[in-house]
């Protein structure tokens, strides 16, 4: 069996897609650990795998991108988001090279399974050391470049006329100039490790490996015919409450309402769509259920006054709550929205920054949901989108829909059946089969 190394930056979006698929590798017998930073070392103690921290990159890089209190503002500005993201990504290269080879001296990994933000391993160890890579996306879609993807980060969605495809050309041409100067400096990481500079854009080179897992599914990604034959749809890929038994007081929740659940997902800026909906369904014929993260304290956080149709916990097991909930109220994180998809649950995304404005496009696009402008997003706005969203049948049965298309592509046990048949084939005790999809029809009806 194989021994594999996975690497992810310590923040649970990123971790726990890549902690599925960990676990089922595990399972089958290869051997796996984890090289991130100590904020997941709990985490990853309780699973017991074992984490191979960060050295030279030291714990920086990713505290002060997102523990920046002029992040909110970085994400909604070109020029600011371009010099956040080369904080992050650019000038951690060749920290994140050096750890890496000296875990692979130390550990001797067979394979690395790297999440797609964590860049050294497919543009830099895999051709440095010969030791093929998988990337698992993040995200809830590719963001391989295409003729099909809308440009990233604003929620425009696919162009349908001449007119929208010339702004997508245009952003794009804009984009590219933006990145030339990360561009150089990756290369430069490059020529210091032996490597030849990069003829493509970073996004396609991080994509050069021999198998990219995809979050999702391709009816959640503006289904996409311009992925290249090593691109894989795996499903929701989410470890965040696997096996975690309902808490005591899911079972004192009112069941003569409905249940409205909101969240920021992992999010540690100010609650503003918390106590936004707070206000908004006060009073109203529902219960809420609201989620402040596992980095905000539910007692001190600032939700205003309190009503009584109101339960605040820090933290709540999502495949259990959306069994019982009516309607996801959320800012638009990955996991969340496909937590909430997979189990037929129609949403309503107030997208804040990164990827949230595309999910929620997403959403409205498939006819799962609605979503709402952060900048527009009153709390007379935000009770008549819910009030809809409960009223209207066709929500619901498109988001179950695509719960059923979800769980078609199989999650960790796919994702693994194809790292096991495209990057592991002739390994001992490697499996040759894939894991059958689940009936559609079944699922619905």
């Amino acid at each position: 069996m194989a021994r594999v190394l996975v690497t992810a930056w310590p923040l649970l979006g990123h971790v726990y897609p890549c902690l599925a698929v960990a676990r089922e590798l595990r399972r089958r017998g290869h051997e796996v650990a984890f090289y991130s930073g100590k904020r997941v070392r709990a985490l990853l103690d309780r699973e017991g795998f074992t984490l191979i921290p960060f050295g030279s990159i030291g714990e920086l890089a990713y505290e002060r991108t997102f523990l920046s209190p002029d992040r909110a503002n970085d994400v909604r500005r070109p020029f600011a988001f371009m010099a956040l993201l080369q904080r992050w990504l650019a000038d951690s290269l060749d920290a994140q090279a050096l750890d890496i080879d000296a875990a692979i001296r130390g550990w001797r990994p067979d394979l690395l399974v790297s999440e797609e933000a964590m860049w050294a391993p497919s543009v830099i160890t895999q051709e440095k050391h010969g030791i093929p890579v998988v990337v698992c996306s993040v995200m809830a879609g590719s963001l391989l470049p295409g003729r099909d993807l809308p440009f990233p980060g604003v929620g425009l969605g696919r162009p349908q006329t001449m007119a929208g495809r010339a702004v997508h050309v245009a952003l794009r041409a804009g984009a590219d100039l933006l990145a030339r100067p990360m561009r150089r400096q990756v290369n430069d990481v490059r020529r210091a490790h032996g490597l030849r500079p990069l003829t493509t854009s970073i996004r396609e080179a991080v994509g050069n490996v021999p198998l990219y897992l995809v979050r999702g599914c391709p009816e959640f990604d503006y289904d996409r015919r311009d992925l290249r034959d090593s691109v894989e749809y795996a499903g929701p890929l989410d470890a965040a409450d696997d096996g975690d038994p309902p808490p005591e007081w899911l079972k004192d929740l009112p069941r003569d309402q409905p249940l409205i659940y909101v969240s920021e997902g992992t999010a540690t800026l100010r609650p503003l769509l918390l106590k936004a909906a707070v206000r908004a369904l006060a009073g109203l014929d529902m219960h809420m259920i609201v989620a402040t993260g596992r980095e905000r304290d539910p007692e001190t956080v600032d939700l205003g006054e309190r009503p009584r149709n109101l339960t605040v916990k820090q933290w709540v097991p999502q495949r259990h709550m959306f069994a019982r909930t009516a309607v996801v109220v959320t800012v638009g994180g990955c996991g969340t929205i496909l937590g909430a998809l997979s189990a037929g649950v129609p949403v309503l995304a107030v997208p804040a920054e990164m990827d949230q404005p595309d999910n929620a496009r997403r959403v409205v696009d498939a006819g799962a949901g609605l979503a709402i402008p952060r900048h527009r997003c009153t709390p007379a706005r935000l009770r008549a989108a819910v009030l809809r969203l409960l009223r209207d049948p066709s929500y619901r049965y498109r988001a179950r829909l695509l719960a059923a298309r979800l769980a078609a592509y199989g999650g960790a046990a796919r994702a693994v059946d194809l790292i096991e048949l495209k990057v592991l084939d002739g390994f001992p005790g490697v499996r040759h089969e894939i894991t059958p999809g689940v009936d559609t029809e079944k699922v619905l009806w």
